[in-house]
């Protein structure tokens, strides 16, 4: 088992005392005379142990109700003191001070990354959304269905069964919106969009057809996904509201 001895070395004059910390490492096993001739291991100043240091950290001079006041809680730690200096040193610099409001003001000013793609994603979901109500109500159902990934995963779910694949939706909607008349007025209303990530997002609505005899609604679940073509609907689950 190791012993340390710590001694300082200069003189104590006006409060002032050496910045040299020497260290006598002792051994239980070694002589009195052993213990004498070994070489002290000199540790380098610390700029932060002087008396001016710490003058400016504590209100009494060092060495004055130190060992109390630390104990109570009154005198900032060692740590504290250093973080109060450098902070002093880089403060007096001005173009430190400015620098540090500029990057601020900046950081402020500029919003999230993640928080400006969110609206970017959900205005590109929105636009496609748009453009099927334009095309639908022009009577144009091959437009109408550029809203959809052409692939053989496209997904459509109504009425208690499952489409699968683009040309596959493409045929439902052509049986059974063929004509004109059938076809109504689109609108869309109450819609909700999330955004899961940069390539998948989900949009939540009621549509509502307009025709002469009758005014069917329901509600649609769509999940996009970022293509090559831009966002695209990959699943389709739509209902309807039963007739009163």
């Amino acid at each position: 088992m190791k012993t340390r001895i710590a001694m300082r070395r200069g003189s104590l004059e006006m409060g002032n005392v050496g910045l040299e910390e020497v260290v006598f490492p002792l051994t239980p096993t070694l002589s009195l005379g052993e213990r004498e001739n070994r070489k002290p291991v000199t540790r380098q100043p610390d700029v932060f142990n002087s008396s001016e240091s710490w003058a400016t950290c504590h209100p009494l001079p060092r060495g004055e109700g130190r060992g109390e006041g630390e104990r109570s809680g009154q005198f900032p730690s060692a740590r504290t003191c250093r973080e109060r200096l450098v902070w002093r040193k880089l403060s007096s610099r001005p173009w430190i001070r400015y620098s540090v409001a500029l990057a601020v003001a900046l950081f402020l000013a500029t919003p999230p990354a993640h928080a400006a793609d969110e609206q970017s994603i959900k205005a590109a979901v929105r636009a496609v959304l748009d453009q099927q109500v334009k095309d639908w109500n022009d009577g144009s159902i091959e437009k109408f269905m550029r809203g959809y990934a052409k692939s053989d995963t496209t997904r459509f779910a109504s009425d208690g069964e499952i489409r699968l694949g683009w040309q596959t939706v493409f045929d439902r909607y052509k049986k059974n919106y063929g004509d004109r008349g059938v076809m109504g007025k689109l609108t869309f209303s109450e819609l909700d969009i999330t955004v899961f990530s940069e390539d998948a997002a989900l949009a939540f609505g009621r549509w509502r057809l307009e025709r002469e005899k009758d005014q069917p609604s329901g509600l649609f679940t769509l999940v996009f996904r970022k293509t090559k073509d831009g966002w695209r609907i990959v699943h389709d689950h739509t209902s309807a509201a039963s007739k009163n």
